[in-house]
Parts: structure tokens; sequence; C-alpha cells
């Protein structure tokens, strides 16, 4: 867990620490109508999700959505490994191959277009002639 996510849950711990029946060691996300002894309900998320887009103006993204981005964004953009994004994001790096392989194919493909290029610069710089 990263630092933002720690505090991230210390702060809702600080927040549900006011409610009746609170628990230290119970949900992070509750169930408000049931009772600290039980999750938040699975639609849940998905209506904040709706509700949030909505309000913002943006089109409407599922979870798994968001994780494809999410997945693409480290593999693409941060350059993580297969083996850095499996572990972020708790999968392995089988299911991560198979389920998203094209991005990690992409960074191949960078990274042979960088040494290429490279290359092509050190061998023009040996024929370039010294006396210039």
């Amino acid at each position: 867990m990263d630092e933002a996510l720690l505090k991230l849950v210390k702060e809702m711990r600080s927040y549900f620490s006011g409610f009746e029946g609170f628990k230290r060691n119970g949900y992070i996300f509750p169930s408000l109508s049931k009772g600290f002894d039980y999750p938040i309900g699975g639609h849940t998320p998905v209506r904040w999700m709706e509700e949030l887009a909505e309000y913002n103006g943006l089109p409407h993204i599922t979870y798994h959505g968001l994780r494809h981005s999410y997945v693409c964004y480290l593999s693409s953009k941060l350059g993580l490994t297969v083996y850095e994004v499996a572990d972020r994001i708790g999968d392995t790096v089988a299911v991560v191959l198979e389920h998203y392989y094209q991005f990690f194919n992409q960074s191949k493909i960078d990274v042979a277009n960088k040494i290429t290029d490279k290359t092509d610069e050190n061998i023009i710089s040996l024929f370039e002639d010294d006396d210039d």
C-alpha cells in the first residue's frame, strides 16, 4: 500500500469513527444501511461512478474500463514491466498478459525503436568527418 492510499484509509477510519457501531478492525467501506459488520453494497460504487461521471459531464466508464486504462497507463506511460503491473493490480503475470498483452507488445516496439534510433546515430557518427 502506498502512502497516499494509507492516508486515505486513515481518513476513512477517522471519518467513520464518529458513527455508532464503528469497529476499528471493520470494513474500510462499510454498509451504512446494514452497519459496520457488512461491506458496502456491490452496486453502490457503480452508482457513485455514474453520478460522478454525470456531474462532471463525462462518459460512463465501468470498473473494468478503469482497470484497462490503468494498466495501459502503467505499461505505456510509466514503462512498468508486466511483473510490476501484475503486482500493482493484484493479478498474475499470466492473467495480465492474457488480457493486456497489446500494451506490452507496444512497449517492446518502442524499446526497439529507441535502440534503432540510437544505433543509427552511433553509426552515422562513425562516418562523420572530425575535421569539420
